[in-house]
């Protein structure tokens, strides 16, 4: 205080303006004084009410201890909420108390691109009622709807994004845009037919009403058809089950509230008649739900198995999901039709007899009663027959089927790949053959230890038996035997089995049904006879009369070439027809045909030319429907021997080029069929590959039609396209779809091949466009048949 006495003395003497500037500065040193002072004490008050919260609230301050003591020393009564605001400071006032600014924590959910179409408009719905409720500018919404793509979605916007970039084209600004350009891109084009037949088809099912009336709203909210309440009530009534809308018809209904309330009581009722039901049967429905056909998603079905025949201890696993009884099921349990007892049906019951069906070769053969388990019924073996007669000169006639009471067991049973016929006769002591099947198929003889003499019936012509043969025979697939025979000169048969085959077999004759049964490896063999016929070996007399029998008529027999010597030498004129096998000539074309076939020579060659055919207007086309799993099938298991034959036919085709290799990677195996005449055609099993392929129905002409064309037409010509399917070249880039699997390699197909599904359509189509102007005048057109026809000779030369 001396110093600042010191300078006022110091500066009496001065001018105002200092003193002036002295007393200004010394009273905003005093203000700020002043407001230091208000500020320590504002922030001593927003201290403290923090410290007041805290403890309130829990204290969950750090544990300092100084804190600590504050807070246990301090009031617990709420603080006014004017005073805390007013401690807190204005601008926290200001923040809490602005209007309509209560809003809860709303997101966009994230979108990939894989939804369906019910998910997508949901999404599409979510969006702008965020953008309503959150007062999104429209210049922001966008970006934020971009920012939340994800995967196939993120990767499709940032294609936009690059392409609009390259064309010169700005950013999309509006959500409209963007909402019409996601419905292009990620919904059907058929997305509301899709929803009508969904609409259309929404059963209730196996499911309850909750469940059906939950999925009927949705469905009829989303097509928004704007049917009316009658409309709905009928739609939503005929999807529930029977016994359901017996009951509501006998109510009026007349809104959609109605129906709904009342199918819920009517479901109740039921429930609670089904909980009568013993516990210890299960209603049907539980056994075998009801299936109606909805294109709605239904819970799936698992299939019950029924442990015993009581049913008593059937449980459920543990992991396995409850299904839900259907309580609209009969309240009465299974009973069996063959037994008698309940809880199991009568194609369950154990009590119930196996049956087996066995193929045979001929479906007008025998029938005999039900066969145990483990029998085969062998009929007689088919195949190339052993000649050892003279050949027929005529075939004889067909006689009428002769009952099996005055028939002896014959059949047919194959040695060396040639069939012989087969003769059992129990009252022959020995297993004979015959000595002309053994020169023929050049079996190995050995001397017989005991010699012997046959004699037959009528005294006087006696064989002397001196060989033996060991004959391996099989009749059937499952029988294959061995036989040691004696070898005598017969012709009534090739083989007779006697008593040492029957001996050995133990051997079961049945007289009525004049079969032979037997046990075999553990299967039962039961030998069925030949078809009655003629014998070729006897001399005909069914369907001769007594008069040509007695000699007062003419008399016609048709026989071998054996019993025609004999009987020539026994009969004093004998006169034999001989037919000719020799096939005639071909019959000579008219001279303007042959003129015809020589000026268009090149169109009709003697081989075909080992080159694709040109490429014509009309293809094969293979559509394979979207996303189909393409087949990729192993090649068949072959004997070494088909192999090589078709191996040598893939060779040939190559040659043609009419296949080549390939590296396809779907394919399908190919095998070897047999022909009538013995030999083999490759087929590829196109089965696979036809499943996926897009069907077309192109018109096949029916035969009628054809036919009716032909009405007063006097000359017809036919023409054969040869080799017709490989005349059709495959679409280019489609080759890979006829791949064919081999053993030995993998090829695809250059032409059309046989087997695929629109093959027909396709051939069909290119003979109706090459022969278009011609069709219905002079020609009618088959497939690969060609047929020319004209009501005069002159016409038709010219047709053709």
């Amino acid at each position: 205080m001396a110093g600042s006495g010191e300078s006022s003395q110091r500066n009496s003497g001065e001018d105002p303006n200092s003193k002036m500037l002295l007393s200004a500065v010394a009273k905003l040193d005093q203000k700020f004084d002043t407001l230091s002072n208000e500020i320590r004490k504002l922030c001593a008050a927003i201290h403290s009410g923090l410290t007041l919260k805290t403890g309130v609230a829990g204290s969950h301050l750090p544990e300092h201890s100084g804190d600590r003591s504050a807070a246990t020393q301090m009031p617990q009564t709420p603080i006014p909420l004017a005073h805390r605001y007013a401690q807190a400071g204005p601008h926290r006032y200001a923040r809490d108390h602005q209007p309509s600014d209560y809003r809860i924590k709303v997101d966009i959910p994230n979108f990939d691109g894989s939804l369906n179409i019910e998910d997508f408009l949901d999404w599409v719905q979510t969006v702008e009622s965020f953008f309503e409720y959150m007062s999104i500018p429209e210049d922001k919404q966008v970006c934020l709807v971009a920012y939340k793509f994800r995967g196939g979605a993120s990767a499709w916007w940032e294609q936009v994004l690059s392409n609009r970039r390259k064309q010169g084209k700005g950013p999309i600004q509006s959500w409209s845009r963007l909402r019409r350009m996601l419905r292009a891109r990620f919904l059907p084009v058929d997305f509301e037919q899709i929803l009508y037949q969904q609409y259309h088809h929404c059963h209730q099912g196996n499911r309850s009403i909750s469940e059906y009336t939950e999925e009927f709203y949705r469905l009829s909210a989303r097509v928004n058809l704007n049917e009316n309440e009658g409309q709905l009530v009928a739609r939503y009534v005929a999807g529930l089950l029977t016994p359901i809308q017996e009951r509501i018809e006998l109510s009026p209904v007349w809104n959609l509230s109605e129906a709904v309330n009342l199918a819920f009581k009517i479901e109740k009722q039921i429930e609670r008649h089904v909980t009568k039901t013993p516990a210890k049967w299960k209603p049907m429905s539980e056994l075998y739900p009801p299936k109606i056909k909805s294109l709605s998603p239904a819970a799936p079905y698992q299939k019950t198995t029924l442990a015993d025949n009581s049913m008593k201890n059937t449980s459920k696993p543990q992991n396995q999901p409850n299904r839900p009884s259907n309580p609209y099921a009969r309240n009465f349990p299974l009973k069996c039709f063959k037994c008698g007892q309940q809880g199991h049906k009568s194609n369950e019951c154990p009590l119930r007899k196996q049956i087996n069906i066995v193929e045979t070769q001929d479906d007008s053969g025998e029938e005999f009663a039900t066969v145990g388990d483990e029998t085969e019924l062998v009929d007689e073996d088919q195949g190339e027959p052993v000649i050892c007669i003279i050949q027929k000169l005529l075939f004889s006639p067909k006689h009428p089927m002769e009952p099996q009471r005055h028939s002896i067991f014959k059949t047919k049973c194959t040695i060396k790949k040639k069939v012989c016929e087969v003769i059992t006769d129990s009252g022959s002591s020995e297993n004979i053959v015959s000595k002309s099947l053994v020169k023929a198929l050049k079996l190995l003889t050995m001397s017989h230890p005991n010699p012997y003499k046959v004699d037959w019936i009528k005294k006087g012509i006696e064989t002397k038996v001196t060989e033996l043969c060991k004959v391996h025979f099989s009749i059937g697939k499952h029988y294959a035997d061995e036989v040691v025979c004696d070898v005598v000169d017969m012709d009534a048969c090739h083989i007779l089995l006697g008593r040492p085959w029957q001996f050995d077999n133990s051997v079961t004759h049945d007289g009525r049904q004049n079969t032979h049964s037997f046990q075999w490896n553990g299967k039962k063999i039961v030998l069925l006879p030949s078809k009655p016929q003629n014998d070729p070996t006897l001399l005909p007399t069914s369907g001769v009369s007594p008069e040509q029998l007695s000699g007062k008529g003419p008399i016609l027999l048709t026989t071998s070439g054996k019993h025609f010597e004999l009987q020539a030498k026994h009969s004093q004129i004998c006169f034999g027809i001989v037919a000719s096998l020799q096939a005639p000539a071909d019959s000579q074309f008219p001279q303007p045909i042959l003129q015809l076939l020589q000026e268009f020579a090149e169109i009709c060659p003697s081989e075909l030319p080992d080159s694709l055919p040109p490429m014509r207007d009309i293809q094969h086309a293979i559509d394979l429907l979207p996303g189909a799993k393409l087949p990729n099938l192993p090649h068949y298991r072959m004997p070494p021997k088909e192999v090589q034959i078709l191996q040598q036919m893939v060779e040939d085709l190559l040659k043609k080029n009419l296949i080549r290799e390939s590296l396809s990677p779907c394919a399908v195996p190919a095998l070897l069929v047999p022909k009538k005449n013995g030999e083999w055609r490759m087929c590829i099993d196109s089965r696979a590959i036809n499943k996926i392929t897009t069907k077309y129905r192109f018109p096949i002409p029916r035969l009628e039609d054809m036919l009716d064309k032909l009405s007063g037409a006097q000359v017809f010509s036919k023409l054969d396209l040869r080799s017709g399917y490989h005349q059709i070249r495959i679409r280019p880039g489609d080759e890979w779809k006829t791949a064919f699997k081999t053993p030995t390699g993998l090829y695809e197909w250059q032409v059309m091949p046989f087997g695929l599904c629109n093959a027909p359509s396709t051939f069909m189509r290119l003979m109706n466009q090459v022969l278009q102007p011609l069709i219905g005048i002079c020609v009618v057109v088959y497939f690969d048949d060609i047929l020319v026809y004209s009501h005069s000779t002159e016409a038709h030369i010219e047709h053709v």
